[in-house]
C-alpha cells in the first residue's frame, strides 16, 4: 500500500476544492506534512476500497503478527500453510481517483 500516497497534485486539489471534507481533509494533511515532512500513505482507504473494487491482485499466504516489543503490529510472511488472503498488488492510480473522487 505504499504505492498509495498522496502527491501534491491531489493535495493541491483538496486544497482548492468547494467541498468542506476536501478543505478539512487539505488542513489536517499539511499537520502531518509538517510533522513528518511526507505526504501520507493512505492505507486505511486502501483497506476500505478494497471491500468493493476489484483494483487489487490477491495471494494466499502464510502470515503473522508480531505482538509485543518494538515491532508490535508488524505483519510478516513466513514459511507455512496459508492463513491468510493478502493484497499483494494494487492499481494505484485508479484507487488513488476512486477514493479522492469520493471526497469532492
Amino acid at each position: 500500500s505504499r504505492q498509495m500516497q498522496l502527491e501534491e497534485s491531489h493535495l493541491a486539489q483538496l486544497q482548492n476544492s468547494t467541498s468542506l471534507y476536501a478543505k478539512s481533509l487539505a488542513q489536517l494533511t499539511q499537520i502531518w506534512m509538517d510533522e513528518t515532512g511526507k505526504l501520507p500513505i493512505l492505507h486505511d482507504a486502501l483497506a476500505l476500497l478494497s471491500l468493493w473494487s476489484d483494483g487489487m491482485r490477491w495471494e494466499e499466504k502464510c502470515v503473522q503478527v508480531e505482538l509485543c516489543g518494538e515491532t508490535r503490529g508488524l505483519t510478516t510472511e513466513i514459511a507455512g500453510e496459508p492463513n491468510a488472503l493478502v493484497a499483494v498488488e494494487v492499481d494505484a492510480p485508479r484507487a488513488l481517483n476512486e477514493i479522492l473522487s469520493r471526497i469532492f
